[in-house]
């Protein structure tokens, strides 16, 4: 897990993301350091709530590797995020298609590539294309 926790926070440092206020990822950190055959699905979303704008992206990252086994999905359900509807509904989804959801890597990945969530539907109205649109268009000109 050491491994995973270096891996994750020198990626945040090169790319400047570290003492930003948020939270990478909403799984717990013991799946992060699993083994690729046990991540089956990964959702991409946003730092959607004000429930981690008290902490940067390296502390969320450490907090969770002292405490691997809790995930902040779970959180949300007992109430961490103020409303308990989104992470129900994290939940669910996986669950409808057939996952676990404790499997799932549930990351704010969409959230740490833009300035915030306005700036990402702006974008999307600038080039005329659904929020969806864009996020795949710039997902495939970045595997090229």
């Amino acid at each position: 897990m050491e491994a995973t926790k270096k891996f994750i926070l020198d990626g945040l440092a090169d790319f400047g993301l570290s003492d930003l206020p948020g939270r990478p990822y909403d799984s717990a950190f013991e799946l992060l350091a699993s083994p690729p055959v046990r991540k089956r699905v990964i959702m991409m979303g946003f730092n959607g709530s004000l429930a981690d704008a008290h902490i940067t992206n390296a502390q969320s990252i450490e907090k969770d590797f002292e405490s691997p086994t809790i995930s902040n999905v779970q959180n949300g359900i007992e109430g961490a995020w103020g409303i308990t509807h989104l992470a129900k509904r994290l939940q669910q989804i996986p669950v409808g298609l057939g996952y676990d959801w404790q499997d799932v890597v549930y990351t704010n990945a969409i959230m740490m590539c833009s300035q915030n969530a306005a700036s990402i539907q702006k974008e999307a109205l600038k080039q005329n294309l659904s929020v969806e649109q864009l996020v795949k268009t710039q997902w495939a000109s970045s595997r090229m």
